[in-house]
């Protein structure tokens, strides 16, 4: 250690440096990792247990497992307006959802939306949910039919109206369709509440 600061070599013949660095010297110093490439934290070297990155504070804490993060508090992203940095907050649910939005166009009355083929790779799309939004006058929009690359829309009423509509596509994130309300035995275990 040279003046509050811990270099650390990499192992033998790959040539790269991180450094870890505090000012000791001040009265509040906080601890800075920098790296000129990624940073790599492995907490379980021998795979004989499951290993926990986190980040612990006051009152609350997040922490990394098996590629999971968990956090007690709120999860936000910082956002820049009229030259302040405000908070837009992440909406949770008791289930593992990706979901998609378009808008497309009903024709005398009915539309069929093929879902985006990517997007489709990364949900199941046995069971799925569709929310409607008509953006213009008409009797009323319904899903008549769904599969797995599209569904139909019609108009309420046998209506045969043209009109535009924004969707809301909503499915189980492919390989997660069972987990709902999963006991988060991390934080039980670390009483973090």
């Amino acid at each position: 250690m040279i003046n509050g600061s811990l270099e650390l070599k990499a192992p033998t013949g790959t040539g790269d440096n991180g450094t870890i660095y505090s000012d000791q010297s001040q009265t509040s110093s906080d601890l800075f990792i920098y790296s000129n490439d990624n940073m790599q934290f492995y907490v379980d070297v021998d795979n004989n247990e499951q290993g926990v990155f986190a980040f612990l504070g006051t009152p609350g804490s997040c922490q990394i497992v098996a590629g999971n993060l968990s956090c007690s508090g709120t999860k936000s992203a910082s956002v820049s307006i009229q030259n302040e940095q405000r908070l837009m907050y992440a909406i949770e649910s008791p289930e593992v959802w990706f979901e998609d939005f378009g808008t497309e166009s009903l024709v005398n009355g009915q539309a069929t939306v093929g879902i985006d083929p990517l997007f489709a790779l990364t949900v199941n799309l046995n069971k799925y949910h569709i929310f409607l939004t008509p953006l213009g006058d008409c009797q009323g929009l319904y899903v008549a039919n769904k599969t797995p690359t599209s569904f139909e829309v019609r108009e309420l009423g046998g209506g045969n109206a043209t009109v535009s509509f924004d969707y809301r596509i909503a499915a189980h994130r492919l390989g997660h369709e069972d987990i709902r309300l999963e006991l988060d035995t991390t934080f039980q275990n670390s009483g973090e509440e």
